[in-house]
């Protein structure tokens, strides 16, 4: 109550001045418009601008300055509150914006008694004609609490919307424009008391924790084209600019994963107010690419020899995100030719003599065995998104194997014209487009080419295969 007011007043005015008479002073009136008021529980601080102006222009008030400016900020203060997550009172100076479910806990300026009051109805506007109105006893006294209780929505907006993607799940990079809803509508990240976008409740370091929080940055400078590594933090102002994390989980010593998507929580926290570190999310599940290749025209193939050939277009799943912000390339990977149906040397579990075969390697394709083939020394853009096919490299890939020109001879020594058959496992890798470096292995497509008896050979990669004859 304002009797506590009065008392602090009081108090500073004698620290100020210790000869204080109030019979004598120029704070006479004031101090009894004051206890008028107190009387009544009615605390108009209008009413007692007039004494306070008076005092301020006497010679003698001066020195009571400080005491008037605490008058003049705390006099109507009644009723102090703190959210659930606050630690100290703060003064109730006007209409409380709550987040709708938010039990808040309500004193008397200077005394102990609380009373906790849910706020769990929405208000019907943002403004007075829909706040709503908590009546709280405190002994003989009863003060209203006017409110306006809200809901917060989660908004994202993909930079890569394409017809029937998925709301809840992202590829590897993937760009989101963050921001909110709220119910009654109109309701300011101020006046709610500041929001702040975060992922996992935490604030990322754009070098440290990019590759498996993601990156937030601000909405704004996204908006102008800054987004990217140095791009500065959000602002609590309930917008944000995510980046997907790039590589969802380290794996192998070979850049393998252990696991091909992971989950994300973005959450939009309130910074202040009595609904301070309250928080609504957003999940998604943020995959890494598994790719394939489509054959296509033009086939390949040399006349006479065996051979096989296709323009190979490579596309990304999950196809329902996007791998747009990301960039491909293929890596390392050496290449092994052998006689079709050749084992290494072994003996059986009765330890019978080890059975005779031709040395590796063998067979048509033994020219080509021990080929490595070096990493590519473009990265390719993806595509946007495609429901139905999914993202696709920008480019082709001419998958080729043959052309021999020792068959059928033999080739130092070893038989050419033999069934055979040769692996070449390469390397596929992905990196975000704005950042430098190797990338991250996410898959091995092997290219595999045979040769059978009658000189067909059918060659396959990454799921698309395609056959020659003679």
């Amino acid at each position: 109550m304002s009797a506590t007011h009065l008392t602090t007043f009081l108090q500073m005015v004698t620290t100020a001045n210790r000869g204080f008479n109030e019979s004598r002073s120029c704070l006479r009136p004031l101090l009894a418009s004051m206890r008028q008021q107190v009387a009544s529980n009615k605390f108009d601080l209008s009413a007692l601008k007039p004494h306070i102006e008076s005092a301020r222009r006497d010679r003698r008030g001066g020195k009571y300055e400080p005491a008037l400016k605490y008058l003049e900020g705390n006099w109507a203060i009644i009723i102090e509150y703190k959210g659930p997550n606050q630690a100290t009172y703060m003064k109730l100076t006007g209409v409380l914006y709550v987040l709708k479910d938010t039990e808040v806990t309500f004193r008397e300026v200077g005394s102990t008694p609380e009373q906790k009051h849910t706020f769990s109805t929405n208000s019907g506007s943002n403004d007075v004609a829909g706040q709503i109105s908590a009546n709280l006893a405190f002994g003989n006294n009863t003060h209203t609490v006017k409110a306006i209780v809200f809901e917060l929505h989660p908004k994202a907006t993909f930079s890569d919307n394409f017809t029937g993607r998925s709301k809840k799940d992202l590829g590897v990079n993937e760009h989101v424009s963050l921001g909110f809803a709220s119910v009654p509508a109109g309701i300011t990240a101020a006046q709610a008391g500041k929001l702040l976008w975060t992922v996992d409740g935490t604030q990322p370091e754009p070098s440290l924790e990019r590759q498996f929080l993601g990156l937030l940055q601000q909405s704004a400078r996204c908006a102008s084209g800054s987004c990217g590594a140095t791009a500065a933090a959000p602002q609590a102002d309930g917008t944000a600019h995510f980046i997907a994390p790039w590589a969802t989980n380290m794996g192998s010593p070979l850049g393998g994963l252990r696991q091909r998507s992971r989950e994300t929580t973005l959450r939009l926290v309130i910074q202040g107010g009595p609904s301070q570190g309250r928080y609504v999310e957003r999940k998604f599940t943020v995959h890494t690419p598994v790719a394939h290749i489509v054959a296509g025209k033009p086939y390949m193939h040399v006349a006479g020899l065996p051979s096989a050939g296709f323009t190979g277009h490579i596309y990304f799943e999950p196809m329902n995100v996007s791998f747009h912000f990301i960039q491909f390339r293929e890596g390392r990977g050496t290449m092994n030719a052998r006689q079709t149906g050749w084992k290494p040397s072994q003996q059986d579990k009765y330890g019978a003599p080890q059975r005779p075969i031709p040395p590796s390697p063998s067979g048509y394709f033994a020219v080509h065995h021990d080929l490595v083939h070096q990493h590519s020394k473009q990265w390719l853009k993806i595509s946007s998104g495609d429901v139905t096919n999914g993202c696709k490299m920008m480019g082709s890939d001419n998958v080729f194997s043959g052309a021999n020109n020792f068959w059928p001879a033999k080739d130092n020594g070893k038989e050419t014209d033999v069934p055979s058959e040769v692996s070449w496992r390469i390397f596929w890798q992905y990196k975000a487009e704005d950042l430098s470096g190797e990338g991250l292995i996410f898959q091995q497509a092997e290219h595999k080419a045979t040769m059978d008896a009658k000189g067909t050979v059918t060659i396959e990669k990454a799921g698309a295969t395609h056959s020659e004859i003679l």
